[in-house]
């Protein structure tokens, strides 16, 4: 399934925010409220992944998730 829905992910315009924002959330085990993921991207199953608020990937961004992925910022 993720890797369908990546392909989906990659598919759309970048313009195309709300949606990107929306895959997102159905591919990711968590996200924060403000995050942007620049396509392409790729990952293993995605449930394994956690971001957290104003998170930024840039282009390319590939995750190999077998295990838990926590990516947020502890202040």
């Amino acid at each position: 399934m993720a890797k369908d829905k990546c392909y989906d992910y990659n598919q759309l315009r970048p313009s195309n925010n709300e949606e990107k924002e929306n895959i997102i959330k159905e591919i990711f085990g968590k996200t924060g409220n403000v995050f942007t993921i620049e396509q392409p991207f790729m990952c293993d199953y995605g449930y394994n992944i956690e971001i957290g608020e104003n998170f930024y990937a840039n282009h390319n961004l590939i995750i190999l998730d077998g295990s838990k992925v926590n990516l947020e910022i502890i202040l």
